[in-house]
């Protein structure tokens, strides 16, 4: 796990942090965005989800809802949670070639 955290952490979060500097939005969305996006990829970590191509059709779909459960702070609508992980989807598939099952992308 350690190796997965320390890519996470200091490859992909850096990038995508000045992946979504590009994106029109104010610096506290960012912010909660690159949060959301290191959240995310800590508990694929706990989970042993290492190879996001084999995540469990309802963990993205229930993501929010976990996040919304263990998360201390001000909260973030589910809505801008779906959209936030579009955003980070969408980066590691063009960034890192991570394909996601598309039923993984249950908004759509």
């Amino acid at each position: 796990m350690d190796k997965y955290l320390d890519w996470a952490y200091k490859e992909v979060i850096p990038r995508f942090d000045k992946y979504v500097t590009n994106e029109k939005m104010d610096k506290k969305e960012k912010n909660e965005l690159v949060g959301v996006a290191g959240v995310f990829l800590e508990m694929c970590g706990q989970a042993g989800m290492f190879d996001f191509s084999r995540l469990p059709p309802q963990f993205i779909s229930d993501f929010p809802e976990m996040f919304e459960k263990t998360m201390i702070g001000p909260k973030i609508p589910k809505e801008k949670l779906v959209s936030y992980l579009k955003t980070l989807t969408s980066f590691l598939e063009v960034f890192y070639g991570i394909s996601f099952p598309k039923n993984l992308h249950p908004w759509e």
